[in-house]
């Protein structure tokens, strides 16, 4: 019973997370084109919402009817105004613990190569706000699946009113024809060889999406960070590339090689050779693709076959010197649902002891130091553990 309630729990837990990101999507455009107030500025002491992201898409929609050639640009720039617009979003959440790194953050770091120092946050830190936002989005969520189930509610009592309806109406089949034979049931079974290949791709497709979502959620924030700055410099560079240039003269290459008289000539030293080579040419044609496509068979097999023993080798030396389980760890962020920490938890800058000179020397000079290898093996016949540089004690 506990397993069945674990069940349900995490399926209306996912269920909610589809609901809440649909409902941000909604929110997100309804600000956009409702021109909607959200970015706070300040004056004479009081606070006003700007629709900052609907006055840029309003100067932007005017600029690209009149300037197409700026399409390109905009597409570009279209994924950086995303990022930020979601950045914006996490930066922006009154629990501490939903922010991400910003974009200056890690840019000052990329060029100065230290960035700002981390922030402290205090257990139960700006508790009030953190609930009551919370208690607004709940209540938006729990809206819309109210809603949705009062839709679906009423869905139902339509179907069963045109069921009624029918069966009041009869039947008004008007085929007379005679008909032989009972009818055909279809199983689900069947459709199973042809339907569990797509699943699996379908599998991929989820962890693609997952992968999406935290590069635009700005989980994985340097990605985020090296995809929005990439953005930004083609969308400055697209604006100087003269497109309706290079598709003139690309239409005009192609018109030029492709539909001149001269392809008469490509007809009548090749074309037309091809078609009328005799029985001989093509046999022997045949037989030397058919010897290409040995040799290149061969080096396959022997390449898959040497990786296949790489492989199993691999696997033996590495159960046995680290045990029988082995697991991929994958480099991108691939969970279904982000772990936060709790509202009382804390969080303060780490700062290192000054050390006087003779430690700082023996620091320096591998004292103390633990060389613990880890577990990427290399070689062929006998792998060897591989030296990973020591790490401090």
């Amino acid at each position: 019973m506990s397993h069945i309630d674990d069940s349900v729990r995490r399926y209306l837990d996912e269920l909610q997370s589809y609901e809440a990101s649909s409902l941000y999507l909604t929110e997100a455009a309804i600000t956009l084109f409702f021109w909607r107030g959200h970015h706070p500025f300040a004056i004479r002491g009081k606070t006003y919402l700007i629709p900052l992201h609907s006055m840029a898409a309003f100067v932007i929609g005017i600029v690209l009817v009149e300037r197409p050639q700026f399409i390109p640009s905009f597409y570009f720039m279209s994924i950086a105004w995303l990022l930020f617009a979601t950045q914006f979003f996490r930066r922006h959440q009154p629990n501490p613990w939903h922010r991400c790194k910003s974009f200056t953050d890690i840019f000052v770091a990329l060029v100065w190569g230290d960035s700002f120092p981390p922030a402290r946050i205090e257990p139960n830190q700006d508790e009030e706000e953190v609930l009551a936002y919370e208690k607004m989005w709940n209540d938006k969520i729990e809206g819309v699946a109210t809603r949705a189930a009062d839709a679906a509610k009423d869905a139902e009592f339509e179907a069963e009113e045109a069921e009624a309806a029918a069966e009041l109406i009869g039947d008004t089949d008007t085929d007379i024809t005679t008909k032989i034979g009972g009818h055909f049931s279809l199983k689900v079974d069947i459709l199973k060889p042809y339907l569990q290949p797509y699943q699996v791709y379908l599998v991929i497709v989820c962890r693609l999406l997952r992968y999406v979502r935290n590069v635009v959620l700005w989980e994985e924030c340097y990605l985020s960070f090296w995809l929005t700055l990439g953005c930004m410099v083609l969308s400055v560079v697209s604006l100087f590339v003269p497109w309706f240039f290079f598709v003139r003269w690309t239409s005009r290459i192609i018109i030029w090689t492709v539909f001149g008289p001269w392809m008469k000539l490509a007809d009548m030293y090749y074309w037309t050779p091809m078609e009328n080579m005799t029985l001989e040419e093509i046999a022997k044609q045949k037989e030397e693709r058919k010897k290409l496509r040995q040799k290149y068979l061969t080096e396959a097999v022997e390449k898959a076959r040497i990786e296949r023993e790489r492989a199993q080798k691999l696997k033996a030396m590495k159960k046995f010197l680290f045990g029988k389980f082995i697991m991929k760890v994958p480099v991108l962020k691939e969970d279904r649902h982000c772990d936060f920490p709790l509202p009382e938890s804390s969080a303060v800058p780490y700062s290192p002891k000054p050390l006087a000179l003779a430690e700082l020397a023996m620091k320096e000079a591998g004292y103390h130091r633990i060389r613990i290898p880890g577990q990427h093996l290399e070689g062929d016949m006998i792998p060897t553990v591989s030296i990973h540089p020591p790490i401090d004690s």
